[in-house]
């Protein structure tokens, strides 16, 4: 794909596809942009950009339960998929785009009558793509807003040098409003030294009130060989520390438990990750079955964290984790690091020591406490501040 260094915004230059080289970027102020309402029958029509299922996990599941709540509640949502493959939208009760080029992207949002841009990211997965939805915002005079769905944003970008800086910097300052998970991620992105003036809201993670739970009998039967059963679910990548956690339950058998690990991957693989996962496998088994299955449907997920004794989270960075909620709605005990702000009934440890992970598993299998719980009223919660936040920034 070609692509055009076209834009200057305040400290340097910014590499866009060529979709966009014939138009013009107008001015435009800092004030909200009012929705039209001379036509009260139309409805605010609103694009939901991100990552859809198959095979995107936890953020992918969080943009279809915000589609399918707020198309519930009455808006026009279009989703619009910027995933490496399509999902099955044969069901959807929204209209949805499959875009997974920046080139598509921009078509789409230049073609599209829209009249809120919401973007959701939470990885280099996303990156990019912010600035053609920021351009386009601008082009179109619509407005934008950015909703980050992980934590530690601020540190990994450091990876990624001034260009992707530069990309980011004007993203932030083109959205009008950022959605966050936790308060956390505020100080992450204000740690870019950024001049945003747009307001943060902690919009936390949506769960469904009503999840469908499928058995696998395969799966179920491998977690009743032993005691602890440990879930894990995540993605083949240095983040979600599968590896860490092998090493962890190797460490349980020393203690006289028997563990049984179940891993769920979905997404992008890291091929060093999967190199060390499974020389972890090796050193760890017989002590410790291991079982590894990928891209299965959500519902075999829940029913498969159902029926474990115990949620494993050893993130080294993370948002408002949906299968953390999940679990805990279930019923299923979860211990988590502390690389981000967890619900109550979470067992913490400290991000990356091995043995403050085995310790804290240990005692969630032998001493349980009462799980959290995701209560309805919260869950409406969720959803009003989104829409209340749509509500501003459209000025209605």
């Amino acid at each position: 794909m070609r692509h055009l260094r076209i834009l200057r915004h305040g400290r340097g230059w910014v590499t866009l596809p060529a979709a966009v080289k014939d138009v013009e970027l107008p001015e435009t102020g800092t004030e909200p942009l009012k929705h039209d309402t001379s036509s009260p029958a139309r409805q605010p029509t609103v694009a939901l950009i991100g990552v859809f299922p198959p095979p995107s996990g936890g953020q992918g599941y969080y943009n279809l339960y915000l589609a399918e709540e707020l198309k519930r509640r009455g808006w026009s949502i279009v989703a619009i998929d910027v995933s490496s493959q399509p999902s099955d939208a044969s069901s959807q009760a929204f209209s949805y785009v499959y875009a997974p080029t920046r080139k598509v992207l921009t078509r789409a949002l230049l073609s599209g009558h829209f009249d809120l841009l919401h973007l959701t990211a939470s990885d280099t997965r996303i990156m990019g793509f912010e600035t053609i939805v920021g351009v386009v915002s601008r082009i179109r005079r619509i407005p934008f807003i950015y909703n980050l769905l992980a934590g530690g944003f601020g540190q990994r970008l450091s990876h990624y040098g001034p260009l992707k800086r530069c990309v980011l910097a004007v993203s932030l300052r083109g959205a009008r409003c950022f959605l966050v998970s936790n308060e956390g991620q505020v100080d992450d992105l204000r740690s870019l030294s950024l001049s945003v003036d747009a307001p943060f809201i902690t919009a936390g993670c949506l769960v469904p009130l009503t999840q469908k739970v499928e058995e696998d009998p395969e799966i179920s039967a491998f977690l009743a060989g032993g005691r602890p059963s440990i879930i894990s679910v995540g993605a083949l990548r240095p983040v979600y520390a599968f590896p860490f956690l092998v090493d962890a339950c190797r460490t349980l058998t020393k203690i006289g438990l028997q563990p049984r690990l179940l891993l769920i991957a979905a997404g992008d693989e890291d091929p060093s990750t999967v190199v060390e996962l499974e020389a972890a496998r090796q050193n760890a088994q017989p002590m410790v079955p291991i079982r590894l299955v990928r891209e299965i449907p959500r519902g075999l997920v829940l029913g498969a964290v159902r029926a474990a004794d115990i949620l494993a989270r050893p993130t080294l960075a993370d948002g408002d984790s949906l299968s953390v909620h999940e679990a805990l709605q279930l019923g299923t005990t979860v211990v988590a690091s502390d690389a981000a702000p967890r619900p109550d009934g979470v067992v913490l440890f400290h991000v990356g020591d091995k043995k403050s992970l085995a310790e804290n598993l240990r005692k969630a299998y032998l001493e349980p406490m009462p799980a959290g719980d995701v209560a309805h009223s919260e869950q409406e919660s969720l959803v009003d501040r989104v829409i209340g936040c749509y509500e501003t920034v459209l000025g209605i």
